[in-house]
């Protein structure tokens, strides 16, 4: 957590200076859209840092390790400010109250699996007195280097108050924009989207299988 020494020497947290409506969504959205060049969304390797340097503390890279379920690779810093703690490796179900992780799973599964831009406005409980917290989190799909959309680059901002960690939200909004048909693919090239979770149950089930549940796979390596 940055922090600064006013001229009386008290140090002043810089954690709440930055509040929800901020243009960090603005810079990546918009960082993303300048990579996309006409394409449905760009790739994981054509990310460069510089490219959105005043919105670094709130961004983060996701990878969907399983149907639904997406880890961090990378993240800012104010996200290790909500959690109190590096989030690195962690799911990012671990910023939602347990009632709202089946919705976060589906939200996250959307990305990937439409693949989709998803837009999630956030609440959680403040401190007494405060009234409660607000947040926003985005996810914009990536392709990884085989092609598939497996990697989202996303943005988290919350006005969670000073102190309190770890901080976890409920949704209260959930606006998705489906990229199907969004780019302009090349003429002759194919697309590399993996099938839906319920296209691949109603092969399965063409085929006389047996759907079985989907593992959770830890995957090492780069991000």
């Amino acid at each position: 957590m940055s922090t600064t020494e006013s001229s009386i020497g008290k140090v002043v947290s810089m954690f709440l200076r930055k509040p929800v409506e901020t243009d960090c969504f603005a810079e990546v959205e918009t960082y993303w859209k300048s990579l996309c060049d006409g394409r449905m969304m760009p790739l994981r390797a054509e990310l460069d840092p510089r490219g959105i340097v005043g919105a670094l503390d709130r961004t983060f890279l996701v990878e969907r390790v399983a149907p639904g379920v997406a880890r961090f690779r990378l993240a800012g810093n104010h996200l290790s400010d909500l959690m109190g703690m590096e989030v690195r490796g962690m799911p990012m179900t671990c910023f939602f109250q347990p009632g709202a992780r089946a919705q976060i799973a589906e939200a996250v599964e959307a990305v990937f699996a439409e693949p989709a831009r998803v837009d999630l406005w956030l609440s959680g409980p403040g401190r007494l007195g405060r009234g409660e917290m607000n947040g926003r989190m985005m996810l914009l799909p990536l392709r990884d280097d085989q092609g598939q959309v497996t990697r989202a680059l996303g943005c988290l901002s919350a006005s969670a108050p000073f102190g309190r960690a770890p901080n976890r939200f409920k949704i209260t909004s959930d606006n998705r924009q489906t990229l199907v048909g969004y780019g302009r693919r090349p003429a002759g090239r194919a697309a590399t989207l993996r099938p839906t979770v319920i296209d691949t149950l109603k092969a399965q089930t063409n085929r006389g299988e047996t759907a079985q549940k989907p593992k959770l796979t830890l995957i090492d390596g780069g991000a």
